[in-house]
């Protein structure tokens, strides 16, 4: 009988417990591993089961485009001695694919962030920004990672952006400015080759601390949702899950990825905000729960991204 539970489909997926002990049991067949402790991820879309220094990381076959991502991502970025886990198996148990990787030193800068005074937020952001510029700055292309040209993914988004964000409840006089306002903001509608990451918030990036007391930056993780395009796509995530509105830090992190004076322009905003509207995962709506009050989609932009 199958340790693993079934899941066929999106909805099945989304009732499975991802601590469910089956997956400890999984991960320490598929390691050969009948001692040692086992912990869980805290949280994440994913069954992640860690034991000792590595990470075994589930995914049904419904989601196997996230696998081979993700498998693809951790294969380029080790290979150019990005700061990412190294990926160290693959593989399917009773038809669940799974990664096996080594495992980040240090915690997420969620969990140490309420911890952190102004100069160390300021410190781990600068940090941030300054790695992702290096991974955007690599040569790729989709020999590396599977998906869609750029250009089609962003016409497919624009197309289905105002359906989607009246789906999830969007109050009415936002959705309406979303039309006139992407066809009136410079997207950039051409062929970009940049490593995007897509996620870039501080439940994915981890921190150890030096000798000294400094914090520093240990690696960025969960590379599912990567794919190639615009870096600027890389920011929309910045404001909102990063800096979370702190004007300081969001400072540090463009100040650390180079690019302060063009962050600092409405034009940018304009655009930063464009793509939030047209990320995969968007939802204007739950972002209103904790994003500043604003009459207008630019209001929005100048706000968030306030530096």
């Amino acid at each position: 009988m199958d340790m693993l539970p079934e899941a066929n489909s999106a909805d099945q997926y989304r009732e499975i417990n991802f601590k469910d002990l089956a997956f400890a049991d999984a991960a320490r067949s598929i390691l050969q591993e009948s001692e040692g402790p086992t912990s869980f991820a805290d949280d994440g879309s994913s069954p992640v089961v860690l034991i000792g220094d590595r990470v075994l990381k589930f995914f049904p076959l419904v989601f196997l485009d996230g696998f081979e991502i993700e498998c693809q991502a951790l294969t380029f970025l080790s290979a150019h001695s990005r700061k990412s886990p190294q990926l160290l198996a693959s593989g399917v148990f009773e038809g669940w694919n799974y990664l096996v990787m080594s495992k980040l030193p240090g915690q997420s800068l969620k969990k140490i962030w309420p911890g952190l005074d102004d100069f160390q937020k300021g410190e781990t952001c600068y940090q941030v920004g300054r790695e992702l510029k290096s991974i955007h700055d690599l040569s790729v292309d989709s020999a590396h990672l599977p998906g869609l040209p750029w250009t089609e993914y962003l016409v497919q988004q624009v197309r289905g952006c105002l359906a989607r964000h009246e789906k999830l409840g969007l109050r009415n006089d936002l959705l309406q400015q979303i039309p006139n306002f992407l066809e009136s903001t410079n997207l950039g509608l051409i062929e970009s080759s940049a490593f995007l990451h897509t996620e870039v918030m501080r439940d994915h990036v981890f921190f150890d601390q030096t000798e000294d007391q400094h914090l520093r930056l240990t690696g960025f993780l969960d590379f599912e949702p990567s794919m190639i395009g615009d870096r600027d796509y890389d920011f929309a995530s910045d404001g909102l899950f990063l800096s979370s509105g702190d004007p300081r830090a969001l400072r540090a992190f463009f100040e650390g990825y180079g690019n302060l004076e063009v962050a600092q322009t409405q034009a940018f905003r304009r655009r930063i905000m464009a793509f939030l509207l047209l990320h995969k995962y968007s939802n204007l709506k739950w972002y209103l729960e904790f994003m500043p009050s604003a009459d207008s989609l630019e209001e929005l932009a100048d706000l968030r991204w306030a530096l």
